[in-house]
This record gives structure tokens, sequence and C-alpha cells, in this order.
């Protein structure tokens, strides 16, 4: 179960990054596509769910 909180935790941050690289091209005028931005808030639900279930996974092997 833990793989499954690491790989959305994963996946989560890579699309952060892209949100983030493609706000910052737009924002230097460069043309890119809206594939991050059209993911927004899937991407954070996916970012939340792999940190509170690494927080649960991790607390409960304590």
């Amino acid at each position: 179960m833990k793989r499954l909180w690491q790989i959305c935790f994963a996946i989560g941050i890579i699309m952060m990054v892209g949100r983030l690289a493609t706000a910052l091209l737009d924002r230097m005028g460069v043309e890119t596509t809206t594939f991050f931005f059209a993911l927004q808030i899937p991407s954070m639900i996916v970012l939340i769910v792999g940190i509170i279930g690494l927080e649960v996974t991790g607390k409960s092997n304590k």
C-alpha cells in the first residue's frame, strides 16, 4: 500500500513541476501547452492523497 502512496506523491510532484514550468514559460511569453493547467485540480488531489497516505502509513510503522 505504501508503494501506491509513493506513486501518487511522485505523480503529483511531477504535475506540480510541470504546472510551474508552464506558468514560468507563459509569463516569459513562450507559447506552451495548456495540459498542466487543464489538470490542475486533479493533480493537486493526487498530490494531497499521496501526502496523506504517506503520513498515515509512516505513523503506523513507528
